[in-house]
């Protein structure tokens, strides 16, 4: 008999589970470690595991007591990886308590009650997010009318900022991404929604003389801020942004070592002691060299792999002149890095990077490794195409600021795994699906697509794996069909989800007696 027949059934391991959290629930100081200890075979459900231990994490916290992740992962180390994600999700949006702001429960009408001494509520009928079906009687013309109520008039416009369009209304993300040197998305480190007072639209102009801190701006200090305190002591932490991120005080901070922004810049920069203009002065550098990187396609732009030719220097850029400070404020030693297309093809628009940083470029290679960080700035792009046209959150019809909010916590982390599921099985596709994908969810999509088989004793890998999610999303997986992208990941993962809640149901012992007809 195979190792795996002989684990103990699943709905035993939930059972005992239970039982656990429920002696916390009476007053038990919680401590899964303990618990496994006592009752080592609920390791045998990794999903059982990180269940109790996020529950301690959670009710630790919510006791008033400060919890290093670090540390308190570092006590289950055989599920460390899956642990640390899920307590940083959580970090994610305890930091944002904005994203959870509560909104008031409308007063919604009974059965039984007048509505505007015309109408009778005999009873309901259905309810939805925002309205309730009631039949009802109408004295006047004795008869029964359907009628259905909403919550208050639309207050859209009161509750979310104007976008682009004056007409229309919504929210604005500014959202942070972690990646390693390679170009792998872990998942946020921090998300920061807004809506813009409508008030300020036309005054453009009276922006730039403004402090840093009255301005949307602000808002990448306090991402970089935000980022660095999330992760580890000594990690080298380098802030990647575009051409919206170039502006004098967010390369003035003060940073502490391992520390550095990227920056794409935009060419009209000033600079101490020069007649030229940073565009200029750094075209006029030597060629350093050449270097390919990899465009990816863009609004029906095909991809492309472009040669770059490196110009680099060293320059001291000059406070703007509308800085409100700006007698005050000294020149800043930075980096830039000038990359531009070689022989680019007929009716392409050319690359041209100019990019400032704070790392240290004194050589070909090191000048390569600021472009090819540069470019993983693509992965953000990528995420919000995946909020977007994945999960679809433009096409949500929730009203109000409050609630978009709530779903934008959630959906944005669902999009954070669908980018790593996306990255990690084309970068790595031999690698175990675990910890990316759970072996719960690995298991069935086994049953599912290999019937009749037993299981394997180790995981498949994660190119297998993420192929049979794709596939139930409705990826074909022809030859020419490349490889799946976000949209048929995020079908499957919903129609993985439903199957591994059936998994469950069918694992669960029938039950015992009789009970009513009601839960």
């Amino acid at each position: 008999m195979s190792p795996l027949a002989q684990a103990p059934a699943p709905a035993d391991v939930r059972r005992q589970a239970a039982a656990v959290k429920a002696d916390w629930a009476r007053g038990e100081p919680p401590d899964a470690r303990a618990a496994l200890d006592r009752h080592p075979e609920l390791l045998a459900d990794k999903s059982v595991v990180l269940d109790l231990a996020y529950e301690e994490f959670f009710l630790r916290t919510e006791a008033g007591e400060r919890v290093d992740p670090d540390a308190f992962c570092d006590r289950f180390p055989a599920f460390r990886s899956s642990l640390l994600g899920q307590l940083r999700g959580h970090q994610i949006i305890v930091a944002n308590a904005h994203l959870l702001e509560q909104t008031p429960l409308p007063a919604w009408p009974t059965p039984g009650q007048r509505l505007c001494g015309a109408w009778t509520l005999r009873r309901e009928m259905g309810r939805g997010a925002f309205a309730r079906v009631f039949l009802a009687d109408e004295p006047a013309t004795d008869r029964a009318v359907v009628l259905k109520l909403t919550d208050e008039a639309g207050n859209e416009a009161r509750t979310l900022g104007a976008l682009a369009h004056p007409k229309h209304f919504g929210l604005l993300l500014h959202s942070a991404l972690a990646l390693t040197s390679a170009g792998l998305p872990l998942g946020l480190l921090h998300v920061h929604a807004w809506a813009r007072d409508p008030k300020q639209r036309g005054q453009r102009k009276d922006r730039r003389r403004k402090q840093t801190a009255q301005k949307e701006s602000q808002r990448w200090l306090d991402t970089e801020a935000a980022c660095v305190a999330a992760l580890p002591a000594g990690r080298t932490v380098v802030t990647i942004g575009d051409r919206e991120a170039d502006f004098y005080d967010l390369f003035a901070v003060r940073r502490r070592a391992g520390q550095h922004v990227l920056i794409r810049a935009k060419p009209r920069r000033r600079l101490a002691g020069a007649k030229e203009l940073l565009g200029v002065a750094v075209g006029q550098q030597p060629v350093a060299g050449h270097i390919t990187v990899r465009i990816p396609r863009k609004d029906g732009r095909p991809g492309r792999t472009a040669t770059l030719a490196v110009r680099f220097g060293s320059f001291a850029l000059a406070p703007p002149c509308t800085h409100p400070r700006r007698t005050q404020l000294a020149p800043l030693p930075l980096r830039a890095v000038f990359v531009e297309e070689v022989k680019p093809p007929a009716k392409a628009q050319p690359v041209r990077w100019l990019l400032l940083t704070t790392l240290p470029v004194t050589s070909l290679a090191e000048a390569e490794q600021v472009v090819r960080w540069y470019a993983w700035r693509w992965r953000i792009e990528h995420f919000h195409y995946t909020l977007k046209s994945g999960c679809k959150v433009e096409q949500l019809q929730l009203e109000t600021a409050a609630r978009l909010r709530r779903a934008l916590a959630v959906y944005a982390l669902v999009a954070a795994r669908l980018l790593h599921l996306t990255y990690r099985a084309r970068q790595e596709p031999e690698a175990v699906c675990e910890p990316a994908v759970s072996r719960e969810e690995w298991q069935v999509l086994w049953r599912h697509f290999c019937p009749g088989r037993p299981l394997p004793l180790q995981p498949p890998c994660l190119h297998q794996a993420v192929r049979w999610i794709a596939q139930l999303g409705g990826f074909l997986g022809r030859k020419g069909d490349g490889e799946p992208g976000v949209k048929v990941l995020w079908r499957g993962l919903q129609q993985l989800r439903a199957m591994v809640v059936g998994y469950r149901l069918a694992q669960a012992p029938p039950p015992t007696g009789h009970s009513s007809n009601q839960c």
